[in-house]
């Protein structure tokens, strides 16, 4: 059963620990000066193309920064519990390994949520008033303004699994660098992943199907998250929502799943 209580309280502290954080506004200033300098490209006068390029210039800041920064704020909420001594302290009241490893997931996300939203908001913003600078007459439909805001709800989600993933390998790794170094691998097989399940079918020794189909069930699949050019300009096709809700459900089994192996490695380690 789990406490609400405590992991509200984790995460509130996990969440305040790390808007004090100055890599967090590192890399949202990066960030925003990111989406600004995109419309230097105003002034070449690319017409509606230029707005597809702003998008999915947008959508690869998004994307790259923000897997920086999550699996940057996981490993050093994280282990900065445990060399800081504040995790036995919490551990000593009645909070549950799981409620702790549960609030450290909430408290990065909640920031993740507020890292998104901002981004998408100053792109909202900049899309809008470029929209209204273009000579053109009509310019309703060039920018589909609800598709950047389902974009970074399933770069949330995304991150969700990678923070999942970071509490994963912190719960057994003795080494902060380890930890990172191991969740960017984590995140670079995610993205590739595609390639072993493409070639899946063209394996015939059958022991080496096995063993593609089990490694393609361990890491998700995280390239189903790359939707950027599906969204947000007059020319993309979309997702419809049935697509859109089992991304989401995708990717909260898989969130799921690596905070549950966490739990288990991290009540029976040493602290």
């Amino acid at each position: 059963m789990l406490r609400l209580d405590q992991i509200l309280a984790v995460c509130g502290l996990t969440f305040t620990e790390a808007v004090r954080q100055k890599f967090f506004y590192i890399v949202l200033l990066m960030g925003a000066g990111m989406l600004l300098g995109a419309g230097y490209f105003q002034q070449f006068d690319f017409g509606v193309d230029e707005l597809k390029f702003v998008i999915d210039f947008s959508f690869g800041t998004l994307f790259f920064l923000g897997s920086i920064l999550v699996i940057a704020a996981s490993t050093q909420l994280f282990y900065s519990e445990i060399e800081n001594r504040t995790a036995h302290t919490l551990l000593a009241k009645p909070i549950r390994h799981f409620d702790f490893i549960l609030g450290k997931f909430f408290g990065v996300q909640l920031l993740m949520l507020i890292f998104v939203i901002l981004l998408c908001g100053l792109m909202t913003v900049l899309l809008f008033l470029r929209v209204r600078a273009l000579p053109v007459v009509e310019v309703d439909g060039l920018v589909h303004y609800g598709e950047i805001w389902l974009y970074g709800l399933l770069q949330w989600a995304r991150f969700g699994v990678l923070s999942a993933a970071c509490l994963l390998v912190g719960s057994f790794a003795r080494s902060y660098l380890y930890t990172m170094m191991v969740s960017f691998l984590f995140m670079l097989v995610g993205q590739l992943q595609y390639i072993a399940r493409e070639s899946h079918s063209e394996i015939t020794w059958l022991p080496l199907r096995w063993l593609v189909q089990v490694f393609a069930g361990i890491f998700p699949n995280l390239q189903i998250f790359n939707v950027g050019d599906q969204l947000g300009h007059m020319n993309a096709t979309g997702l419809t929502s049935l697509i859109a809700i089992s991304m989401l459900l995708y990717a909260a089994v898989y969130a799921w799943v690596y905070l549950c192996l966490a739990w288990w490695n991290f009540k029976r380690r040493e602290l």
